[in-house]
């Protein structure tokens, strides 16, 4: 059988140098092949997708904006004999209390956050739960030896010190400031988008700071939105879920869209089996910080409640109960059971009920007979989490919700109205001093005091409607300076009735001790009825008012009246004798006594309400009802009026100094220039009213207050 003969090295060698020749020559001949037909090599820049383009751009733009926060926590040590006498303490340990006494043990945690701007005034954003070691609780103050610090990217050794303006935990959010604004370097602001608007499927872009490795980008898309995950402060906020990779230092972090705009602040992770990130990352959305910016910025803490309807129950899904249960306790099959009602609360005030009774349930005591939440608006409600998602995350200011409830089988439908949350001061506001801009009250305070004072009715008729309609503020406001500038107009006017000695101070101190009260708790009322409702009720009341001067007796019916009343209820018989300045003397007997206290309490009760009705009502009922001379009662009506008023003023005055920042700036701005106008117009009033008929002037002022009325009602309708 032949062999296969093998190959010595000198062959062996040969064919080595053949293969390298050839592949040489494929390799010359390839290249010499593809640039023959035009081909380069790859340009990595012009081969990037769009998709790839986006992200840079978007990461270049808006990175440098992304900080690290980092926060100290320095904590005393624990040391076993603290509560200890030193002669109690064995020999051997003593020598170990300094060193234990000494000891500083430091955390620190760290996190992400973003620039904004607040009122033009550069800011800082992070997650709550960030920055919550290092805060005194329940407060905005650091604990004694704590730090927060933020590095910008690219200057990572440098770290500036930052405190903690106002915190949100409902909504997991921190707004932060630098102590030392040179400190912030030129970087762009983030855009806050509308969260709503985001779409699934979208691209997400999230920058942070997870493990401490700086300026780390992951990018994804929204893979679903309202995810109702439990924040640091235990409520469920609808967030944005989205798969770009959030890790541990992430916290805090924006989530952008493909405009770099700010959709959402990275919050939460889902991370099974200890696992950093599973595709499950949560933002909180930018929604939500846009509407708590306002409370943030004024400083403290404060909650979902600051911005968002809470009904204050505590509540229990009934398809959760076993069914043995549902059937003890006579409930039905789903719905949502209320426990307890917080008082005070929105469903305290609706007249939502909780338990009633308790039941004991195997040695268990159970708690039984609240009202059982069927629906909302005809919506179906199955669980709390849906409850807590109608209420609190899809209703708007002012929004009457219709709740089908059950009770003692029995099924209502109970209203429920939440009433929005006045916008607090911003620090800008609160630092800025009483604002000028409202210079032009003075000359308009003058023709207003002038027209008032001529027609006798009260100048907050015509301030707190010109406040709403024309400055735009809230109607309790604008109500409540109204009759603040009002109470110096009655001054003057009281202080020349008194000089000619026409008030009844016995039956002004009886209306009194009825109008005070009563106007107190219309201010009270002025506080907290929905905006829109108070429109409404001013808007009715000016409506009358401007009725009655369009109805107004005319001179010569009243001197009939002073002529009935002089005849049958004067003389010798009469109850009251009042000398005027001039001699003058007036008998009369005051009757009805009951009603005219019933007509002033009335009047009252919108005189601090809405600042207007008492005058009206009092001067009219005094001549008409009371028998009380025009003189006696005109005089006499300017004291309850101006008294009651002064009250009333005091109490709008002191919830205005509660609420503080830019409420109280803008109500006393428009006092310093309303005042003197008011003073100047009063002594104006009694010369025009002297030159233009009476009737003339009231029917005037009639169709003026009709047409006022029209403008506040129309403005509500409009709205």
């Amino acid at each position: 059988m032949a062999r296969t003969p093998f190959l010595n090295s000198r062959s062996l060698g040969r064919r080595r140098m053949s293969s390298i020749l050839i592949l040489l020559a494929l390799v010359i001949g390839i290249s010499s092949g593809a640039a023959a037909q035009g081909i380069t090599p790859i340009d990595e820049t012009a081969a990037l997708l769009q998709y790839e383009h986006n992200t840079v751009e978007v990461v270049e733009r808006f990175g440098k904006s992304v900080v690290a926060v980092n926060v100290t926590v320095r904590g005393r040590a624990m040391n076993p004999f603290e509560n200890v006498p030193p002669e109690q303490i064995p020999p051997p340990f003593r020598d170990f209390i300094p060193f234990l006494e000494e000891q500083e043990p430091v955390r620190q945690s760290a996190g992400s956050g973003f620039v904004i701007t607040v009122d033009g005034l550069p800011r800082l954003v992070t997650n709550f739960h960030v920055v919550k070691d290092a805060l005194v609780e329940g407060s905005v103050d650091l604990l004694d030896g704590a730090t927060i610090k933020v590095s910008f990217p690219g200057n990572r050794n440098h770290q500036a010190e930052v405190r903690v303006l106002g915190v949100n935990p409902s909504f997991d959010l921190a707004l932060l400031e630098l102590i030392d604004p040179a400190a912030m370097p030129a970087v762009e602001p983030l855009i806050l988008a509308d969260s709503d608007e985001v779409r699934v499927g979208q691209k997400t872009i999230a920058i942070g700071n997870p493990f401490g490795l700086e300026s780390t980008v992951t990018s994804g898309i929204v893979s679903a939105l309202g995810r109702f995950v439990p924040s640091v402060g235990q409520i469920n906020i609808p967030m944005i879920q989205t798969d770009a990779a959030i890790n541990p230092g992430n916290s805090g972090g924006p989530l952008l869209n493909s405009r770099g705009e700010l959709i959402g602040i990275n919050t939460a992770l889902i991370n099974p089996e200890g696992r950093s990130f599973a595709g499950l990352g949560f933002a909180v959305p930018s929604n939500l910080l846009t509407e708590s910016l306002a409370n943030l910025e004024l400083g403290g803490l404060s909650d979902v409640s600051s911005t968002r309807p809470r009904l204050g129950i505590s509540a229990r899904t009934i398809s959760l109960l076993p069914k043995s249960l549902r059937e003890l306790l006579d409930l039905p099959d789903e719905g949502v059971v209320i426990l307890e009602v917080k008082a005070g609360s929105l469903a305290d005030r609706a007249g939502l009920r909780g338990s009633q009774r308790t039941v004991m349930v195997n040695s268990l005591e159970l708690q039984a007979g609240g009202d059982v939440i069927l629906a909302i608006d005809g919506v179906p409600v199955t669980d709390a989490e849906q409850l807590n998602s109608l209420v609190t995350y899809q209703s708007s200011p002012g929004d009457e919700l219709l709740f089908t409830v059950l009770r003692d089988d029995q099924q209502l439908i109970i209203p429920v109205t939440w009433k929005s949350p006045r916008r607090p001061a911003s620090e800008q506001e609160r630092r800025a001093p009483m604002s000028l801009q409202y210079w032009f009250m003075f000359p308009v305070s003058i023709l207003i005091a002038t027209i008032a004072m001529a027609s006798g009715v009260e100048g907050a008729t015509f301030f707190a409607p010109f406040f709403i309609l024309v400055l735009g503020l809230p109607p309790d406001v604008a109500i409540g300076t109204g009759l603040i500038t009002e109470v110096f107009g009655f001054a003057s006017g009281l202080y020349a009735y008194s000089r000619k000695r026409l008030i009844d101070a016995r039956l002004g101190l009886a209306l009194l001790m009825v109008t005070v009260p009563i106007a107190l708790v219309g201010t009270y009322l002025a506080g907290i009825v929905e905006a829109k409702i108070l429109k409404v009720i001013l808007g009715v009341g000016l409506f009358a008012v401007g009725l009655s001067f369009l109805r107004m007796p005319d001179p010569e019916d009243i001197a009939k009246l002073d002529d009935g009343i002089e005849e049958k209820y004067g003389g010798e018989k009469a109850e009251t004798r009042l000398v005027t300045a001039e001699g003058e003397e007036i008998r009369y007997t005051v009757c009805n006594r009951t009603e005219g206290r019933i007509i002033a309490g009335t009047g009252s009760l919108f005189l601090g309400m809405i600042s207007t009705g008492l005058g009206e009502l009092n001067g009219f009922y005094l001549l008409q009802r009371c028998r009380v001379p025009s003189k006696v009662a005109v005089a006499t009506s300017v004291l309850v009026v101006a008294v009651t008023a002064l009250f009333a003023s005091s109490g709008h005055f002191i919830r205005f100094v509660g609420e503080g920042g830019a409420v109280l700036d803008t109500v006393l701005s428009l006092v310093i220039f309303t005042v003197p106008g008011v003073i100047i117009g009063g002594q104006l009033g009694s010369k025009v009213a002297s030159s233009i008929p009476q009737k003339v002037l009231e029917r005037g002022l009639g169709v003026l207050l009709l047409l006022v009325a029209a403008l506040t009602l129309g403005e509500v309708i409009l709205r």
